[in-house]
């Protein structure tokens, strides 16, 4: 025959057993969402810095053109200096 006792002892036992999966199932639910604010910081901290990157190398490549395009009218402009003296040399009859 089973004791009322016991089976009182064993339902207060089973009580307490959910108490405490409960009461983990609560932290763990806890860190999960602390992980997420985390993973979350981390995900717009790189997508931040992609950014910055992206553009860092956007203006280099602009400066690059720029830079590109100067040297380019700098040496048409020695070229065209240089064809004009020609020019003005032969049309004094120095050559």
């Amino acid at each position: 025959m089973v004791d009322l006792n016991q089976m009182a002892l064993v339902a207060e036992q089973l009580r307490h057993t959910l108490d405490l999966i409960r009461a983990d199932i609560s932290e763990i639910r806890l860190e999960l969402e602390h992980f997420e604010e985390l993973t979350d910081t981390r995900l717009e901290r790189i997508e931040k810095s992609s950014e910055d990157h992206e553009g860092r190398i956007r203006d280099l490549r602009d400066s690059a053109q720029q830079t590109k395009t100067w040297m380019g009218l700098a040496t048409g402009g020695n070229s065209l200096v240089s064809i004009l003296a020609i020019i003005s040399a032969l049309s004094k009859g120095v050559f």
